[in-house]
């Protein structure tokens, strides 16, 4: 196995160090306007649907989210 908590030495300090990168406060920076923008369509399309199932909707939203933050695509259904 290669995850990070399984290695040792100058391999794990290297993968640590980049993966450390993604929560400095510059990062944080960029994923604020990226969920407002998940949030904002979410909240218009259930306003539209008036009544729905909160854990579909709520995972959909969800994997927009991880799309939008890890792949740069936009909120909506191709993203879910």
């Amino acid at each position: 196995w290669d995850a990070l908590p399984l290695l040792d030495g100058e391999e794990h300090r290297r993968r640590k160090r980049l993966i450390l990168q993604a929560f400095m406060p510059q990062a944080f920076d960029k994923y604020i306007p990226v969920m407002e923008q998940n949030a904002a369509y979410y909240l218009e399309r259930w306003e539209k649907l008036g009544s729905f199932t909160w854990l579909t909707e709520y995972r959909k939203m969800c994997a927009s989210l991880s799309n939008a933050l890890f792949v740069g695509q936009t909120p909506g259904s191709d993203s879910e």
